[in-house]
């Protein structure tokens, strides 16, 4: 996929929650500059975003800390759960 964005050969990027798509967040911003670069559109459940766009990239990059977020928590309680 991050060929295809990169060479100019997509257009959009779409998936249901698309900032799980990375495991970490260097992953996911990673993807959206290349997007930005290649004026490639990112389309999510919640709408259409142009990396290329500060508030859209601002945005987008949140999601994407927060899903890393969440991924930590869970693991971190599970841990936490399997310990008691």
């Amino acid at each position: 996929m991050v060929t295809d964005v990169g060479m100019g050969r997509a257009g959009i990027v779409m998936g249901l929650e698309v900032s799980r798509l990375a495991r970490n967040n260097a992953d996911w911003h990673r993807l959206l500059e290349i997007c930005a670069l290649a004026d490639t559109l990112i389309l999510n459940e919640d709408g259409i975003y142009d990396p290329a766009s500060f508030n859209d990239r601002l945005l987008l990059g949140l999601k994407g800390t927060m899903s890393e977020a969440e991924l930590s928590f869970t693991f971190s309680k599970r841990d936490y759960e399997a310990a008691f």
